[in-house]
């Protein structure tokens, strides 16, 4: 009965966005018909998501874990699809927001934790809410599983859109530690590899800055003000990994009369390296 209500809620969204086409007369018509489509795949996230609660009310910790992995491959998938049908008119959401059948649209996609994000330059995509996994896994997992889940959900917010970093500089510096902290305290972790991608990142915002917010400008000398930073970073943290690169990064600099080599990504690249395998 459930499913049946399912598919006859869906044949209705999807009647109403033909008739609703239709009468659009000779507007272009290719945004409305992926916003047909989209449908399909909302009903199968929405579907699995209602079996993920079913299932973990009943599952051990071992077996939430492989349903996490499970469900994040599979809502994935789903979500790619669903991002590659609605691309042509989603990237330029501004647009298209008071439409009513995207209105209409984005209202089933938020039921499903599905919201539509500004990403930079002007343009936005399809993104699951920021506590998704975390809120729908955060009882039943390992605690290794929740402190990665919860990690990436708490660093689900750009620092750089269009290249400039607009968070002040330490809050890079906790982004980074808490990576850190991560890899320390699960070193067999399946997530390892991932950790240290998200790691690197942040290390090369830190240390570097980005396009529009370098943390050096013409002259090759640090910013007084983020200097101040790394300081207090190193007083904080004195014994990790992270204050070892930055240790390293900071005499590079210092051997090279206090301003910056031009290789100096190349040698912290080579140094991190040796330190995190």
């Amino acid at each position: 009965m459930k499913n049946f209500i399912v598919y006859l809620l869906t044949g209705v969204l999807l009647l109403s966005c033909t008739v609703a086409r239709a009468e659009r007369g000779n507007e272009d018509t290719s945004i409305f018909q992926s916003i047909e489509s989209s449908y399909v795949y909302i009903q199968r996230i929405s579907q699995w998501i209602s079996q993920v609660k079913e299932k973990l009310t009943t599952f051990d910790t071992l077996q939430a874990n492989q349903l996490y992995l499970q469900t994040y491959r599979v809502l994935g998938e789903y979500f790619h699809k669903l991002s590659d049908i609605t691309w042509d008119w989603v990237r330029v959401y501004h647009h298209f927001s008071t439409d009513p059948e995207v209105e209409r649209l984005v209202a089933q996609l938020e039921e499903c934790g599905i919201e539509v994000r500004y990403i930079g330059s002007g343009e936005w995509n399809l993104s699951f809410t920021q506590y998704f996994y975390y809120n729908l896994f955060k009882d039943y997992v390992s605690e290794e599983f929740r402190d990665f889940i919860r990690i990436k959900a708490d660093q689900d917010e750009m620092i750089s859109p269009d290249g400039e970093i607009v968070v002040p500089w330490e809050y890079i510096g906790s982004r980074l530690m808490a990576w850190d902290i991560f890899m320390e305290k699960y070193p067999s972790s399946i997530f390892m590899e991932e950790a240290i991608g998200e790691y690197s990142t942040y290390m090369h915002f830190f240390l570097f800055g980005d396009v529009h917010s370098p943390a050096w400008y013409g002259d090759g000398i640090i910013e007084n003000d983020i200097r101040l930073v790394f300081d207090a970073f190193l007083k904080k943290h004195p014994n990790t990994k992270s204050a070892k690169i930055l240790t390293f990064y900071l005499n590079e600099i210092e051997s090279n009369g206090g301003k910056v080599p031009s290789d100096i990504e190349r040698r912290v690249t080579e140094f991190m390296r040796q330190l995190i395998k």
